[in-house]
């Protein structure tokens, strides 16, 4: 259940932060979460953090700086707050999920559906909005909760079983980078030449901590 708090506030922030700043501030704040998410498996489950992962999460910082560094700016402070609350809210979920990593944490996913449901129907209330959606975007939600995020989190949680908070918190910034080759192949929106080239230095990023994480572990013995 508090899995699902943090991420229902994950989805709530996430969304409001693109309404009042621009999505390279939202993005670039977003770079935040391994380093949380490292701070807070450390201090909260007693979990190492090698030093290969810190240099890898410290290039893919730099690499989603290429990516979006030149439209970063302008007006926005309560869009950067709510980024920064957004990946605070995953970093957050990320330690509960390794905390509760010998259970079956899936039901977290429905939580956060709960919770981020009634986060939302509080700010239309609050900021007087209708809770009527018209058709079409309710398909576009409908398939987003099944094939986005339905999937992508299941996914997410049975892997956190056993890659640490930290590394855990690497991967999950490969949804900046494929958000743009979405883009691309679905709506032929051309990417950047920063955007690629940003994007691969944080896919080297990830692919050399997960291959020097796969080196440092040995088969079990023959007995």
């Amino acid at each position: 259940m508090l899995g699902g708090l943090f991420l229902g506030g994950t989805f709530t922030c996430f969304v409001l932060a693109l309404e009042k700043t621009s999505v390279a501030n939202v993005l670039f704040v977003l770079s935040a979460i391994p380093f949380l998410a490292a701070i807070g498996g450390r201090v909260i489950l007693g979990e190492t953090v090698r030093r290969v992962t810190w240099a890898m999460m410290a290039v893919g910082a730099i690499g989603l700086f290429v990516m979006v560094g030149g439209e970063i700016g302008g007006e926005g402070m309560a869009g950067l707050v709510l980024g920064f609350a957004a990946a605070l809210c995953f970093s957050a979920y990320t330690v509960a999920l390794r905390s509760g990593q010998t259970r079956d944490m899936t039901p977290a996913v429905c939580w956060a559906g709960f919770f981020g449901a009634l986060y939302a129907g509080t700010a239309i209330l609050f900021e007087g909005g209708s809770f009527t959606v018209p058709a079409y975007d309710l398909g576009i939600c409908l398939t987003m909760a099944v094939g986005q995020i339905g999937f992508g989190l299941l996914a997410y949680t049975a892997g956190s079983k056993v890659v640490p908070a930290a590394e855990l918190g690497l991967i999950s910034l490969t949804e900046v980078v494929f958000g743009p080759v979405w883009v691309w192949l679905v709506v032929d929106e051309v990417p950047h030449r920063e955007t690629l080239i940003g994007g691969g230095i944080l896919l080297l990023a990830i692919a050399a901590n997960a291959l020097t994480g796969m080196r440092r572990k040995r088969p079990p013995p023959m007995v």
